[in-house]
């Protein structure tokens, strides 16, 4: 099920499989892909606005260079069901799989419709790729 992406993800990518609780319980997982080339100065690690000594911070900044920068946001289609259920004045005797109902039913569902999906975020990951030194 592939739609527009919107300016900022560039591609969308089936991934596998994703277990929802229980193995039987499984969605198909799918990632939203954006990468970026960008120039940068390799410097110590303060570049990624992390200081882990003087020593370190003071060091020379070496030639500039290419990175590419990683963004993905994997989700699942969630199907959006709309129920449109007739309600009765009184109360009716429920029913369900089981046969076994503790409360009264108030109407009954006379359509359903499940036509429209949307994403389900389930996570989020940045990476950048840096070129062999």
């Amino acid at each position: 099920m592939m739609v527009d992406l919107n300016e900022y993800w560039q591609e969308e990518e089936p991934s596998g499989m994703i277990c929802l609780g229980s193995k039987d319980d499984q969605a198909e997982l799918f990632w939203q892909l954006h990468t970026e080339e960008e120039a940068y100065v390799e410097r110590p690690v303060d570049d990624l606005g992390l200081h882990l000594s003087s020593r370190l911070a003071d060091a020379p900044a070496r030639a500039k260079n290419k990175r590419t920068y990683f963004h993905v946001k994997p989700f699942i289609w969630q199907a959006r069901i709309i129920l449109t259920v007739a309600l009765g004045d009184e109360p009716v005797e429920a029913t369900s799989l089981n046969n076994f109902v503790d409360t009264p039913a108030i109407g009954r569902v006379v359509a359903s419709d499940e036509s429209h999906y949307e994403r389900f975020s389930v996570g989020m990951g940045q990476a950048y790729l840096l070129p062999a030194r």
